[in-house]
């Protein structure tokens, strides 16, 4: 999946990529490094508040959407078993009075 989706349509995208990843990953240029130290841990740092707030927000919803989940899949069970055990005593008394 694409970012711009007529990017890799585009003369010497390929080669720009390549380029960039390069940049990144060659320790010549310390690009990787750059890159983080100039633009994402300041953004990260900027919004660190507000990202922690979302992460926590998600991390209740997940709980709640786990335990909603457990109790539906117990309550489930027990009704299956209940089915299985009736079906079962109906069983073993129709043959015991054959």
């Amino acid at each position: 999946m694409h970012s711009v989706p007529c990017a890799p349509s585009l003369p010497g995208y390929h080669q720009a990529k390549l380029l960039f990843v390069l940049w990144l990953s060659l320790p010549r240029f310390d690009g990787a490094t750059l890159l983080w130290s100039r633009w994402i841990q300041p953004l990260l740092l900027r919004h660190e508040v507000a990202i922690d707030a979302q992460l926590q927000r998600m991390r209740e919803r997940s709980t709640e959407l786990a335990d909603r989940s457990s109790k539906a899949g117990l309550a489930q069970l027990k009704k299956w078993t209940a089915m299985l055990v009736v079906q079962v005593g109906s069983d073993s008394n129709g043959s015991r009075n054959k």
